[in-house]
């Protein structure tokens, strides 16, 4: 039950805060504005998924100004890489 809670939460909310790489990642996937709290002296693979994607962090005191991430641009990101894995997946196992 904790993890449909969860997901509903993501689905459901207006602005995401997190420090966490699955709150980045399914504020994405749900394509909601958000910011992500990125501990400076350990930079983590919240710096590469934004980075991968495009997106600028948007400070919590801007949240509600800002529009957010251009979600057109992270789609067809995301259809870039699944077009670059399912090549890589096909020549590997030879399909």
């Amino acid at each position: 039950m904790f993890l449909q809670e969860f997901v509903w939460l993501f689905d459901n909310a207006s602005y995401v805060v997190t420090s966490s790489f699955h709150g980045v990642a399914f504020s994405i996937i749900f394509e909601k504005k958000f910011s992500t709290i990125i501990n400076p002296q350990k930079p983590s693979r919240l710096n590469a998924v934004l980075d991968t994607f495009g997106i600028e962090n948007v400070d919590i005191d801007k949240l509600c100004e800002q529009g957010g991430p251009n979600y057109k641009r992270v789609r067809e990101i995301i259809a870039n890489e699944r077009e670059k894995t399912d090549d890589y997946l096909r020549k590997t196992i030879n399909i």
